[in-house]
């Protein structure tokens, strides 16, 4: 019996042992940020499908426990708490900037709405030009939703009834 029923149970138990090893390697990459390293970390709360998903850049200041103490650069802060590798992404150095050709420009305010729900376009004022400057945008020209978010909280509407549905 020990020399036939104790190895087969051994090897039994190693084998399953290195699947699981296996299934959780292949579920669950285990990242690690040096300090210094940029980062932007996960929103917790999604309010809409144009929210961000991520905010930042911080700078990682340190590790504790496998939680990461992160400095915001714009402040210069460090955030109240640590935060575990799976909230966080890598970010590039140098931020992505836009070609000379894809040029940007600063809403100043929404003014008017018009056409259906699942395709709205927005009269658009920009910052440091007139009304003579106003054009009409669709929403996918807005980076930031808020934008729209606080036009339609400004004429009392509910966001909720303004979002298109998806199925």
């Amino acid at each position: 019996m020990e020399k036939i029923v104790l190895p087969a149970i051994i090897n039994r138990t190693t084998a399953v042992r290195n699947a699981s090893v296996a299934r959780f390697n292949r579920k669950n990459k285990i990242v690690t940020f040096d300090n210094g390293s940029l980062v932007a970390l996960a929103s917790p709360i999604l309010k809409g499908a144009l929210d961000a998903k991520y905010h930042g850049p911080y700078k990682i200041v340190g590790c504790k426990g496998g939680a990461y103490s992160l400095l915001d650069i714009r402040l210069n802060e460090l955030l109240p708490k640590t935060y575990p590798p799976s909230a966080l992404k890598s970010v590039s150095k140098e931020p992505n900037l836009p070609d000379d050709d894809e040029k940007r420009w600063e809403v100043e305010s929404i003014i008017n709405h018009r056409g259906n729900p699942n395709n709205y376009e927005y009269k658009v004022r920009w910052v440091g030009f007139n009304d003579d400057w106003d054009t009409w945008e669709p929403a996918e020209n807005f980076d930031d939703a808020d934008t729209i978010a606080r036009y339609w909280q400004r004429r009392g509407v509910d966001d909720k009834k303004t979002r298109v549905e998806r199925i």
